[in-house]
């Protein structure tokens, strides 16, 4: 029923509902007129002046509007009821008649009551079933009557709305973001999202909705309106929504603490949402739960820590909290099963491998490291299972690779008898992990008790068999770094490990190991060469795998430690090299028809790298110089001594290397170690500056460069620098002009 034209503000176009008379006898809808008094307007919109701005309400022709409202109202919701209930088949009159309800509802609240009045509510939800083309309208027309009014609410909820929102999510149809919608809305009401959360499968559907982008927001609401049995915050868990597990664990009965606790110990979370459960209160009732003497409570709580410890936040949370103790106990408790044993040593290790060195600030640091040690220790029996070894074994690699305390934790290992244990270890069980991890710890406590080590191994027959393995091709690159690192770190003087070594071959393997690309590797080995290297008898096959050259190439890359071990290993084949450097016979009458030898400037004989071992032939000057230039001091010294070789007097003229050290700008970085090395490089650059000064050309070329370096050695060094400085001083003739310092010097350190 069209409205009358009187009924229309001339402003809005729209049919009015606070119709208001202006002095200039025109009705207006209240808020038109306002807003244009409000733009500043004196007249009105027809264009009459205006006397005043006042405004009349107009009751009459109000009256009028609201009847005729109510009665197109009452028309247009009995021609919707007649197409829903007489208009089956017709799907498109059908849609009609949905939007229309729901265009009244929007309309006039009150609507929602007629609509109600007509029992449509049941049709509607009758309609969700159809067709999607029809359910998309029928959902938001259920919502609008559903917003604010708990009778409609209930109404749906008895034609089973509840149940055919929850097929629609499991079939995901296109009314999906519309059904979810009015379930939200439903969820608002306690009596009804205690039916939600009771009906099969809703929780587990919405959850598979929830990390999607137009589903997450209504989702997130309704889950959140839920009231959660144990299983529905479960289902939710298992979706990655972590928070209502952290309430129930945290606030739950204990029944419901033993499953959160089970949960968290079986899901395999990203480390985000372990970060997300792991608050200090979780934590704090995960500790709790495992001291307490309910066995099963006790192991979901191992469990769960298990998981959450693989985060390194966590385990630091873990231990600041006091869960040391407790894991502990529960290792070492005969009440607690295999499980709850091999749990508590895993998280233990996983704490060790990053909050060791909270152990440095501790009073009574050593007592509980002895204690701690002592009793990891004695599991390592023949009774305990594999899993318990090997994760303790990993919780004392912490120890021992702690920067504070590690010398500490390594010194109480060796007192307790650690080498013997470990070595027994890889000789009697048969779990590789174990066997591996038991070496590692032994690599770790020979870098600090080298000779001790060696000793072990030289009490137990065969105990360096499983070591020798650990070199081979089917090992991993991480293997051979520990096991060519056990090698490096024994005494390189022993005969009898050279000569067990030497019947194992394991020589052409480490030569290989130097071109690995792991550092590590790579660094081992370099280690474990130097005491063939050391031995001339030895020297001949280590160059036929071109082992000088390799090492050469090591000085320019790869880790301080490295180049220091390659650098050592040089020095004993450059020391070698004047005794195998021959000077060429005399040319006799028919050498015009042999080739010309070509003679080594610096060891005036015939040189080859894999002959002779010169340096020279290998390059190695250059990258020994720059070596110099390195933080670590004991690296610096190795190259120190190697670049003496080449001065040395068995060298023959010592004028030639110490050209070929000029030559690679190497004296000013000899000069300026004499002031920053430790004593021990000092007294070396001392020596290396009194050979190059022996020659005018460098004393003039860096004389005054090396002046005052060589004073304050002359003052503050030790009887033999300050006489090698005196010397020098000499050379420069500073010591008659600047005769007071080396008095100074003489006297202070008389």
């Amino acid at each position: 029923m069209l409205p009358l034209q009187s009924f229309i503000c001339p402003i809005t176009k729209d049919v009015m509902r606070d119709p208001v008379q202006i002095a200039s006898g025109q009705t207006y809808e209240r808020a038109a007129i306002e807003r244009w008094f409000e733009e500043g307007h004196t007249r009105c919109p027809t264009g009459v002046e205006l006397k005043n701005t006042k405004m009349k309400p107009n009751f009459a022709l109000k009256q009028s509007i609201a009847e005729w409202r109510e009665r197109n109202y009452n028309i247009r919701l009995e021609n919707a009821n007649e197409l829903l209930n007489n208009s089956e088949d017709d799907e498109e009159e059908q849609e009609k008649a949905v939007q229309d309800l729901q265009a009244l509802c929007e309309e006039d609240s009150l609507n929602k009551y007629k609509v109600a009045s007509k029992n449509l509510i049941p049709r509607l939800v009758k309609l969700t079933k159809s067709s999607s083309k029809l359910a998309v309208k029928a959902f938001p027309a259920l919502a609008i009557l559903a917003k604010d009014n708990c009778e409609n609410q209930g109404i749906m909820v008895e034609a089973g709305i509840i149940d055919l929102i929850v097929r629609c999510l499991a079939r995901q149809k296109e009314e999906a973001p519309q059904a979810v919608h009015l379930m939200r809305l439903l969820s608002e009401n306690q009596d009804i999202a205690e039916k939600i959360s009771h009906s099969r499968n809703a929780v587990l559907f919405l959850v598979t909705l929830i990390h999607e982008e137009e589903f997450a927001e209504n989702v997130g609401a309704i889950l959140e309106n839920l009231p959660k049995s144990d299983n529905d915050v479960i289902t939710m868990a298992e979706a990655n929504i972590m928070k209502p597990l952290v309430l129930r664990l945290v606030e739950g009965e204990y029944e419901s603490q033993i499953l959160m606790a089970k949960t968290l110990g079986r899901l395999h979370m990203p480390d985000r949402s372990k970060e997300i459960v792991a608050t200090t209160e979780t934590i704090s009732t995960l500790i709790e739960m495992m001291n307490s003497e309910n066995h099963e409570g006790c192991r979901a709580a191992i469990n769960a820590l298990e998981s959450l410890s693989s985060v390194p936040s966590i385990s630091t949370i873990i231990e600041k909290i006091g869960g040391i103790q407790i894991l502990v106990k529960q290792l070492n408790s005969a009440k607690s099963s295999e499980t709850m044993k091999t749990g508590a040593a895993h998280v233990l290790a996983n704490i060790f491998k990053v909050t060791v060195d909270d152990y440095a600030g501790k009073v009574d640091m050593e007592a509980e490291l002895e204690e701690l040690i002592s009793m990891f220790l004695s599991l390592m029996g023949p009774i305990t299972a594999p899993d318990i070894h090997y994760y303790i074994l990993q919780g004392m690699i912490g120890l021992a690779n702690g920067n504070k305390i590690s010398i500490t934790a390594k010194t109480k290992m060796k007192e307790n008898n650690a080498f013997k244990l470990l070595i027994n270890l890889w000789k009697t069980r048969t779990d590789q992990r174990v066997k591996e991890r038991a070496v590692e710890l032994f690599s770790f406590l020979s870098i600090t008790f080298g000779n001790d080590a060696c000793s072990a191994l030289k009490e137990q027959r065969g105990s360096l068999d499983f070591i020798l393995e650990m070199l081979t091709e089917k090992y991993n690159e991480s293997d051979h770094a520990v096991a060519a690192s056990i090698l490096a770190d024994l005494p390189p003087e022993d005969n009898q490990i050279l000569a067990f070594l030497l019947q194992s071959n394991v020589m052409p393997q480490l030569v290989k190991f130097l071109e690995n690309v792991n550092d590590l590797v790579v660094e081992a080995s370099a280690g474990a060469l130097i005491r063939f290297c050391m031995k001339k008898e030895h020297q001949p096959k280590l160059a036929e795998m071109n082992v000088i050259q390799k090492l050469v190439n090591l000085l320019s890359a790869g880790r301080s430690l490295t180049k220091e071990r390659a650098a050592k290993a040089l020095y004993y084949f450059s020391k070698s090299t004047p005794s195998l450097s021959k000077i060429p016979d005399p040319p006799s009458c028919f050498s015009c028809f042999s080739p010309r030898l070509i003679v080594c400037k610096l060891h005036r004989g015939v040189c080859s790298i894999e002959g002779t071992y010169c340096l020279l032939e290998a390059g190695a000057v250059k990258p020994l110089i720059q070596v110099l230039k390195e933080q670590k001091r004991s690296c610096v010294l190795a190259a120190l001594n190697t670049l003496t070789t080449l001065i040395d007097d068995e060298v023959g003229e010592s004028e030639t290397g110490c050209r070929l050290i000029a030559e690679e700008n190497g004296i000013m970085a000899v000069i300026g170690l004499i002031s920053s090395g430790t004593p021990e490089i000092q007294e070396i650059c001392a020596n290396l500056c009194e050979k190059f000064f022996s020659m005018a050309e460098y004393r003039n070329k860096y004389g005054s460069a090396a002046q005052m370096h060589i004073i304050s050695l002359a003052q503050k060094g030790s009887s033999t620098q300050r006489q090698t400085a005196g010397r020098i001083l000499r050379q420069l003739e500073l010591l008659h002009s600047q005769s007071h310092y080396f008095a100074v010097s003489t006297a202070g350190n008389s």
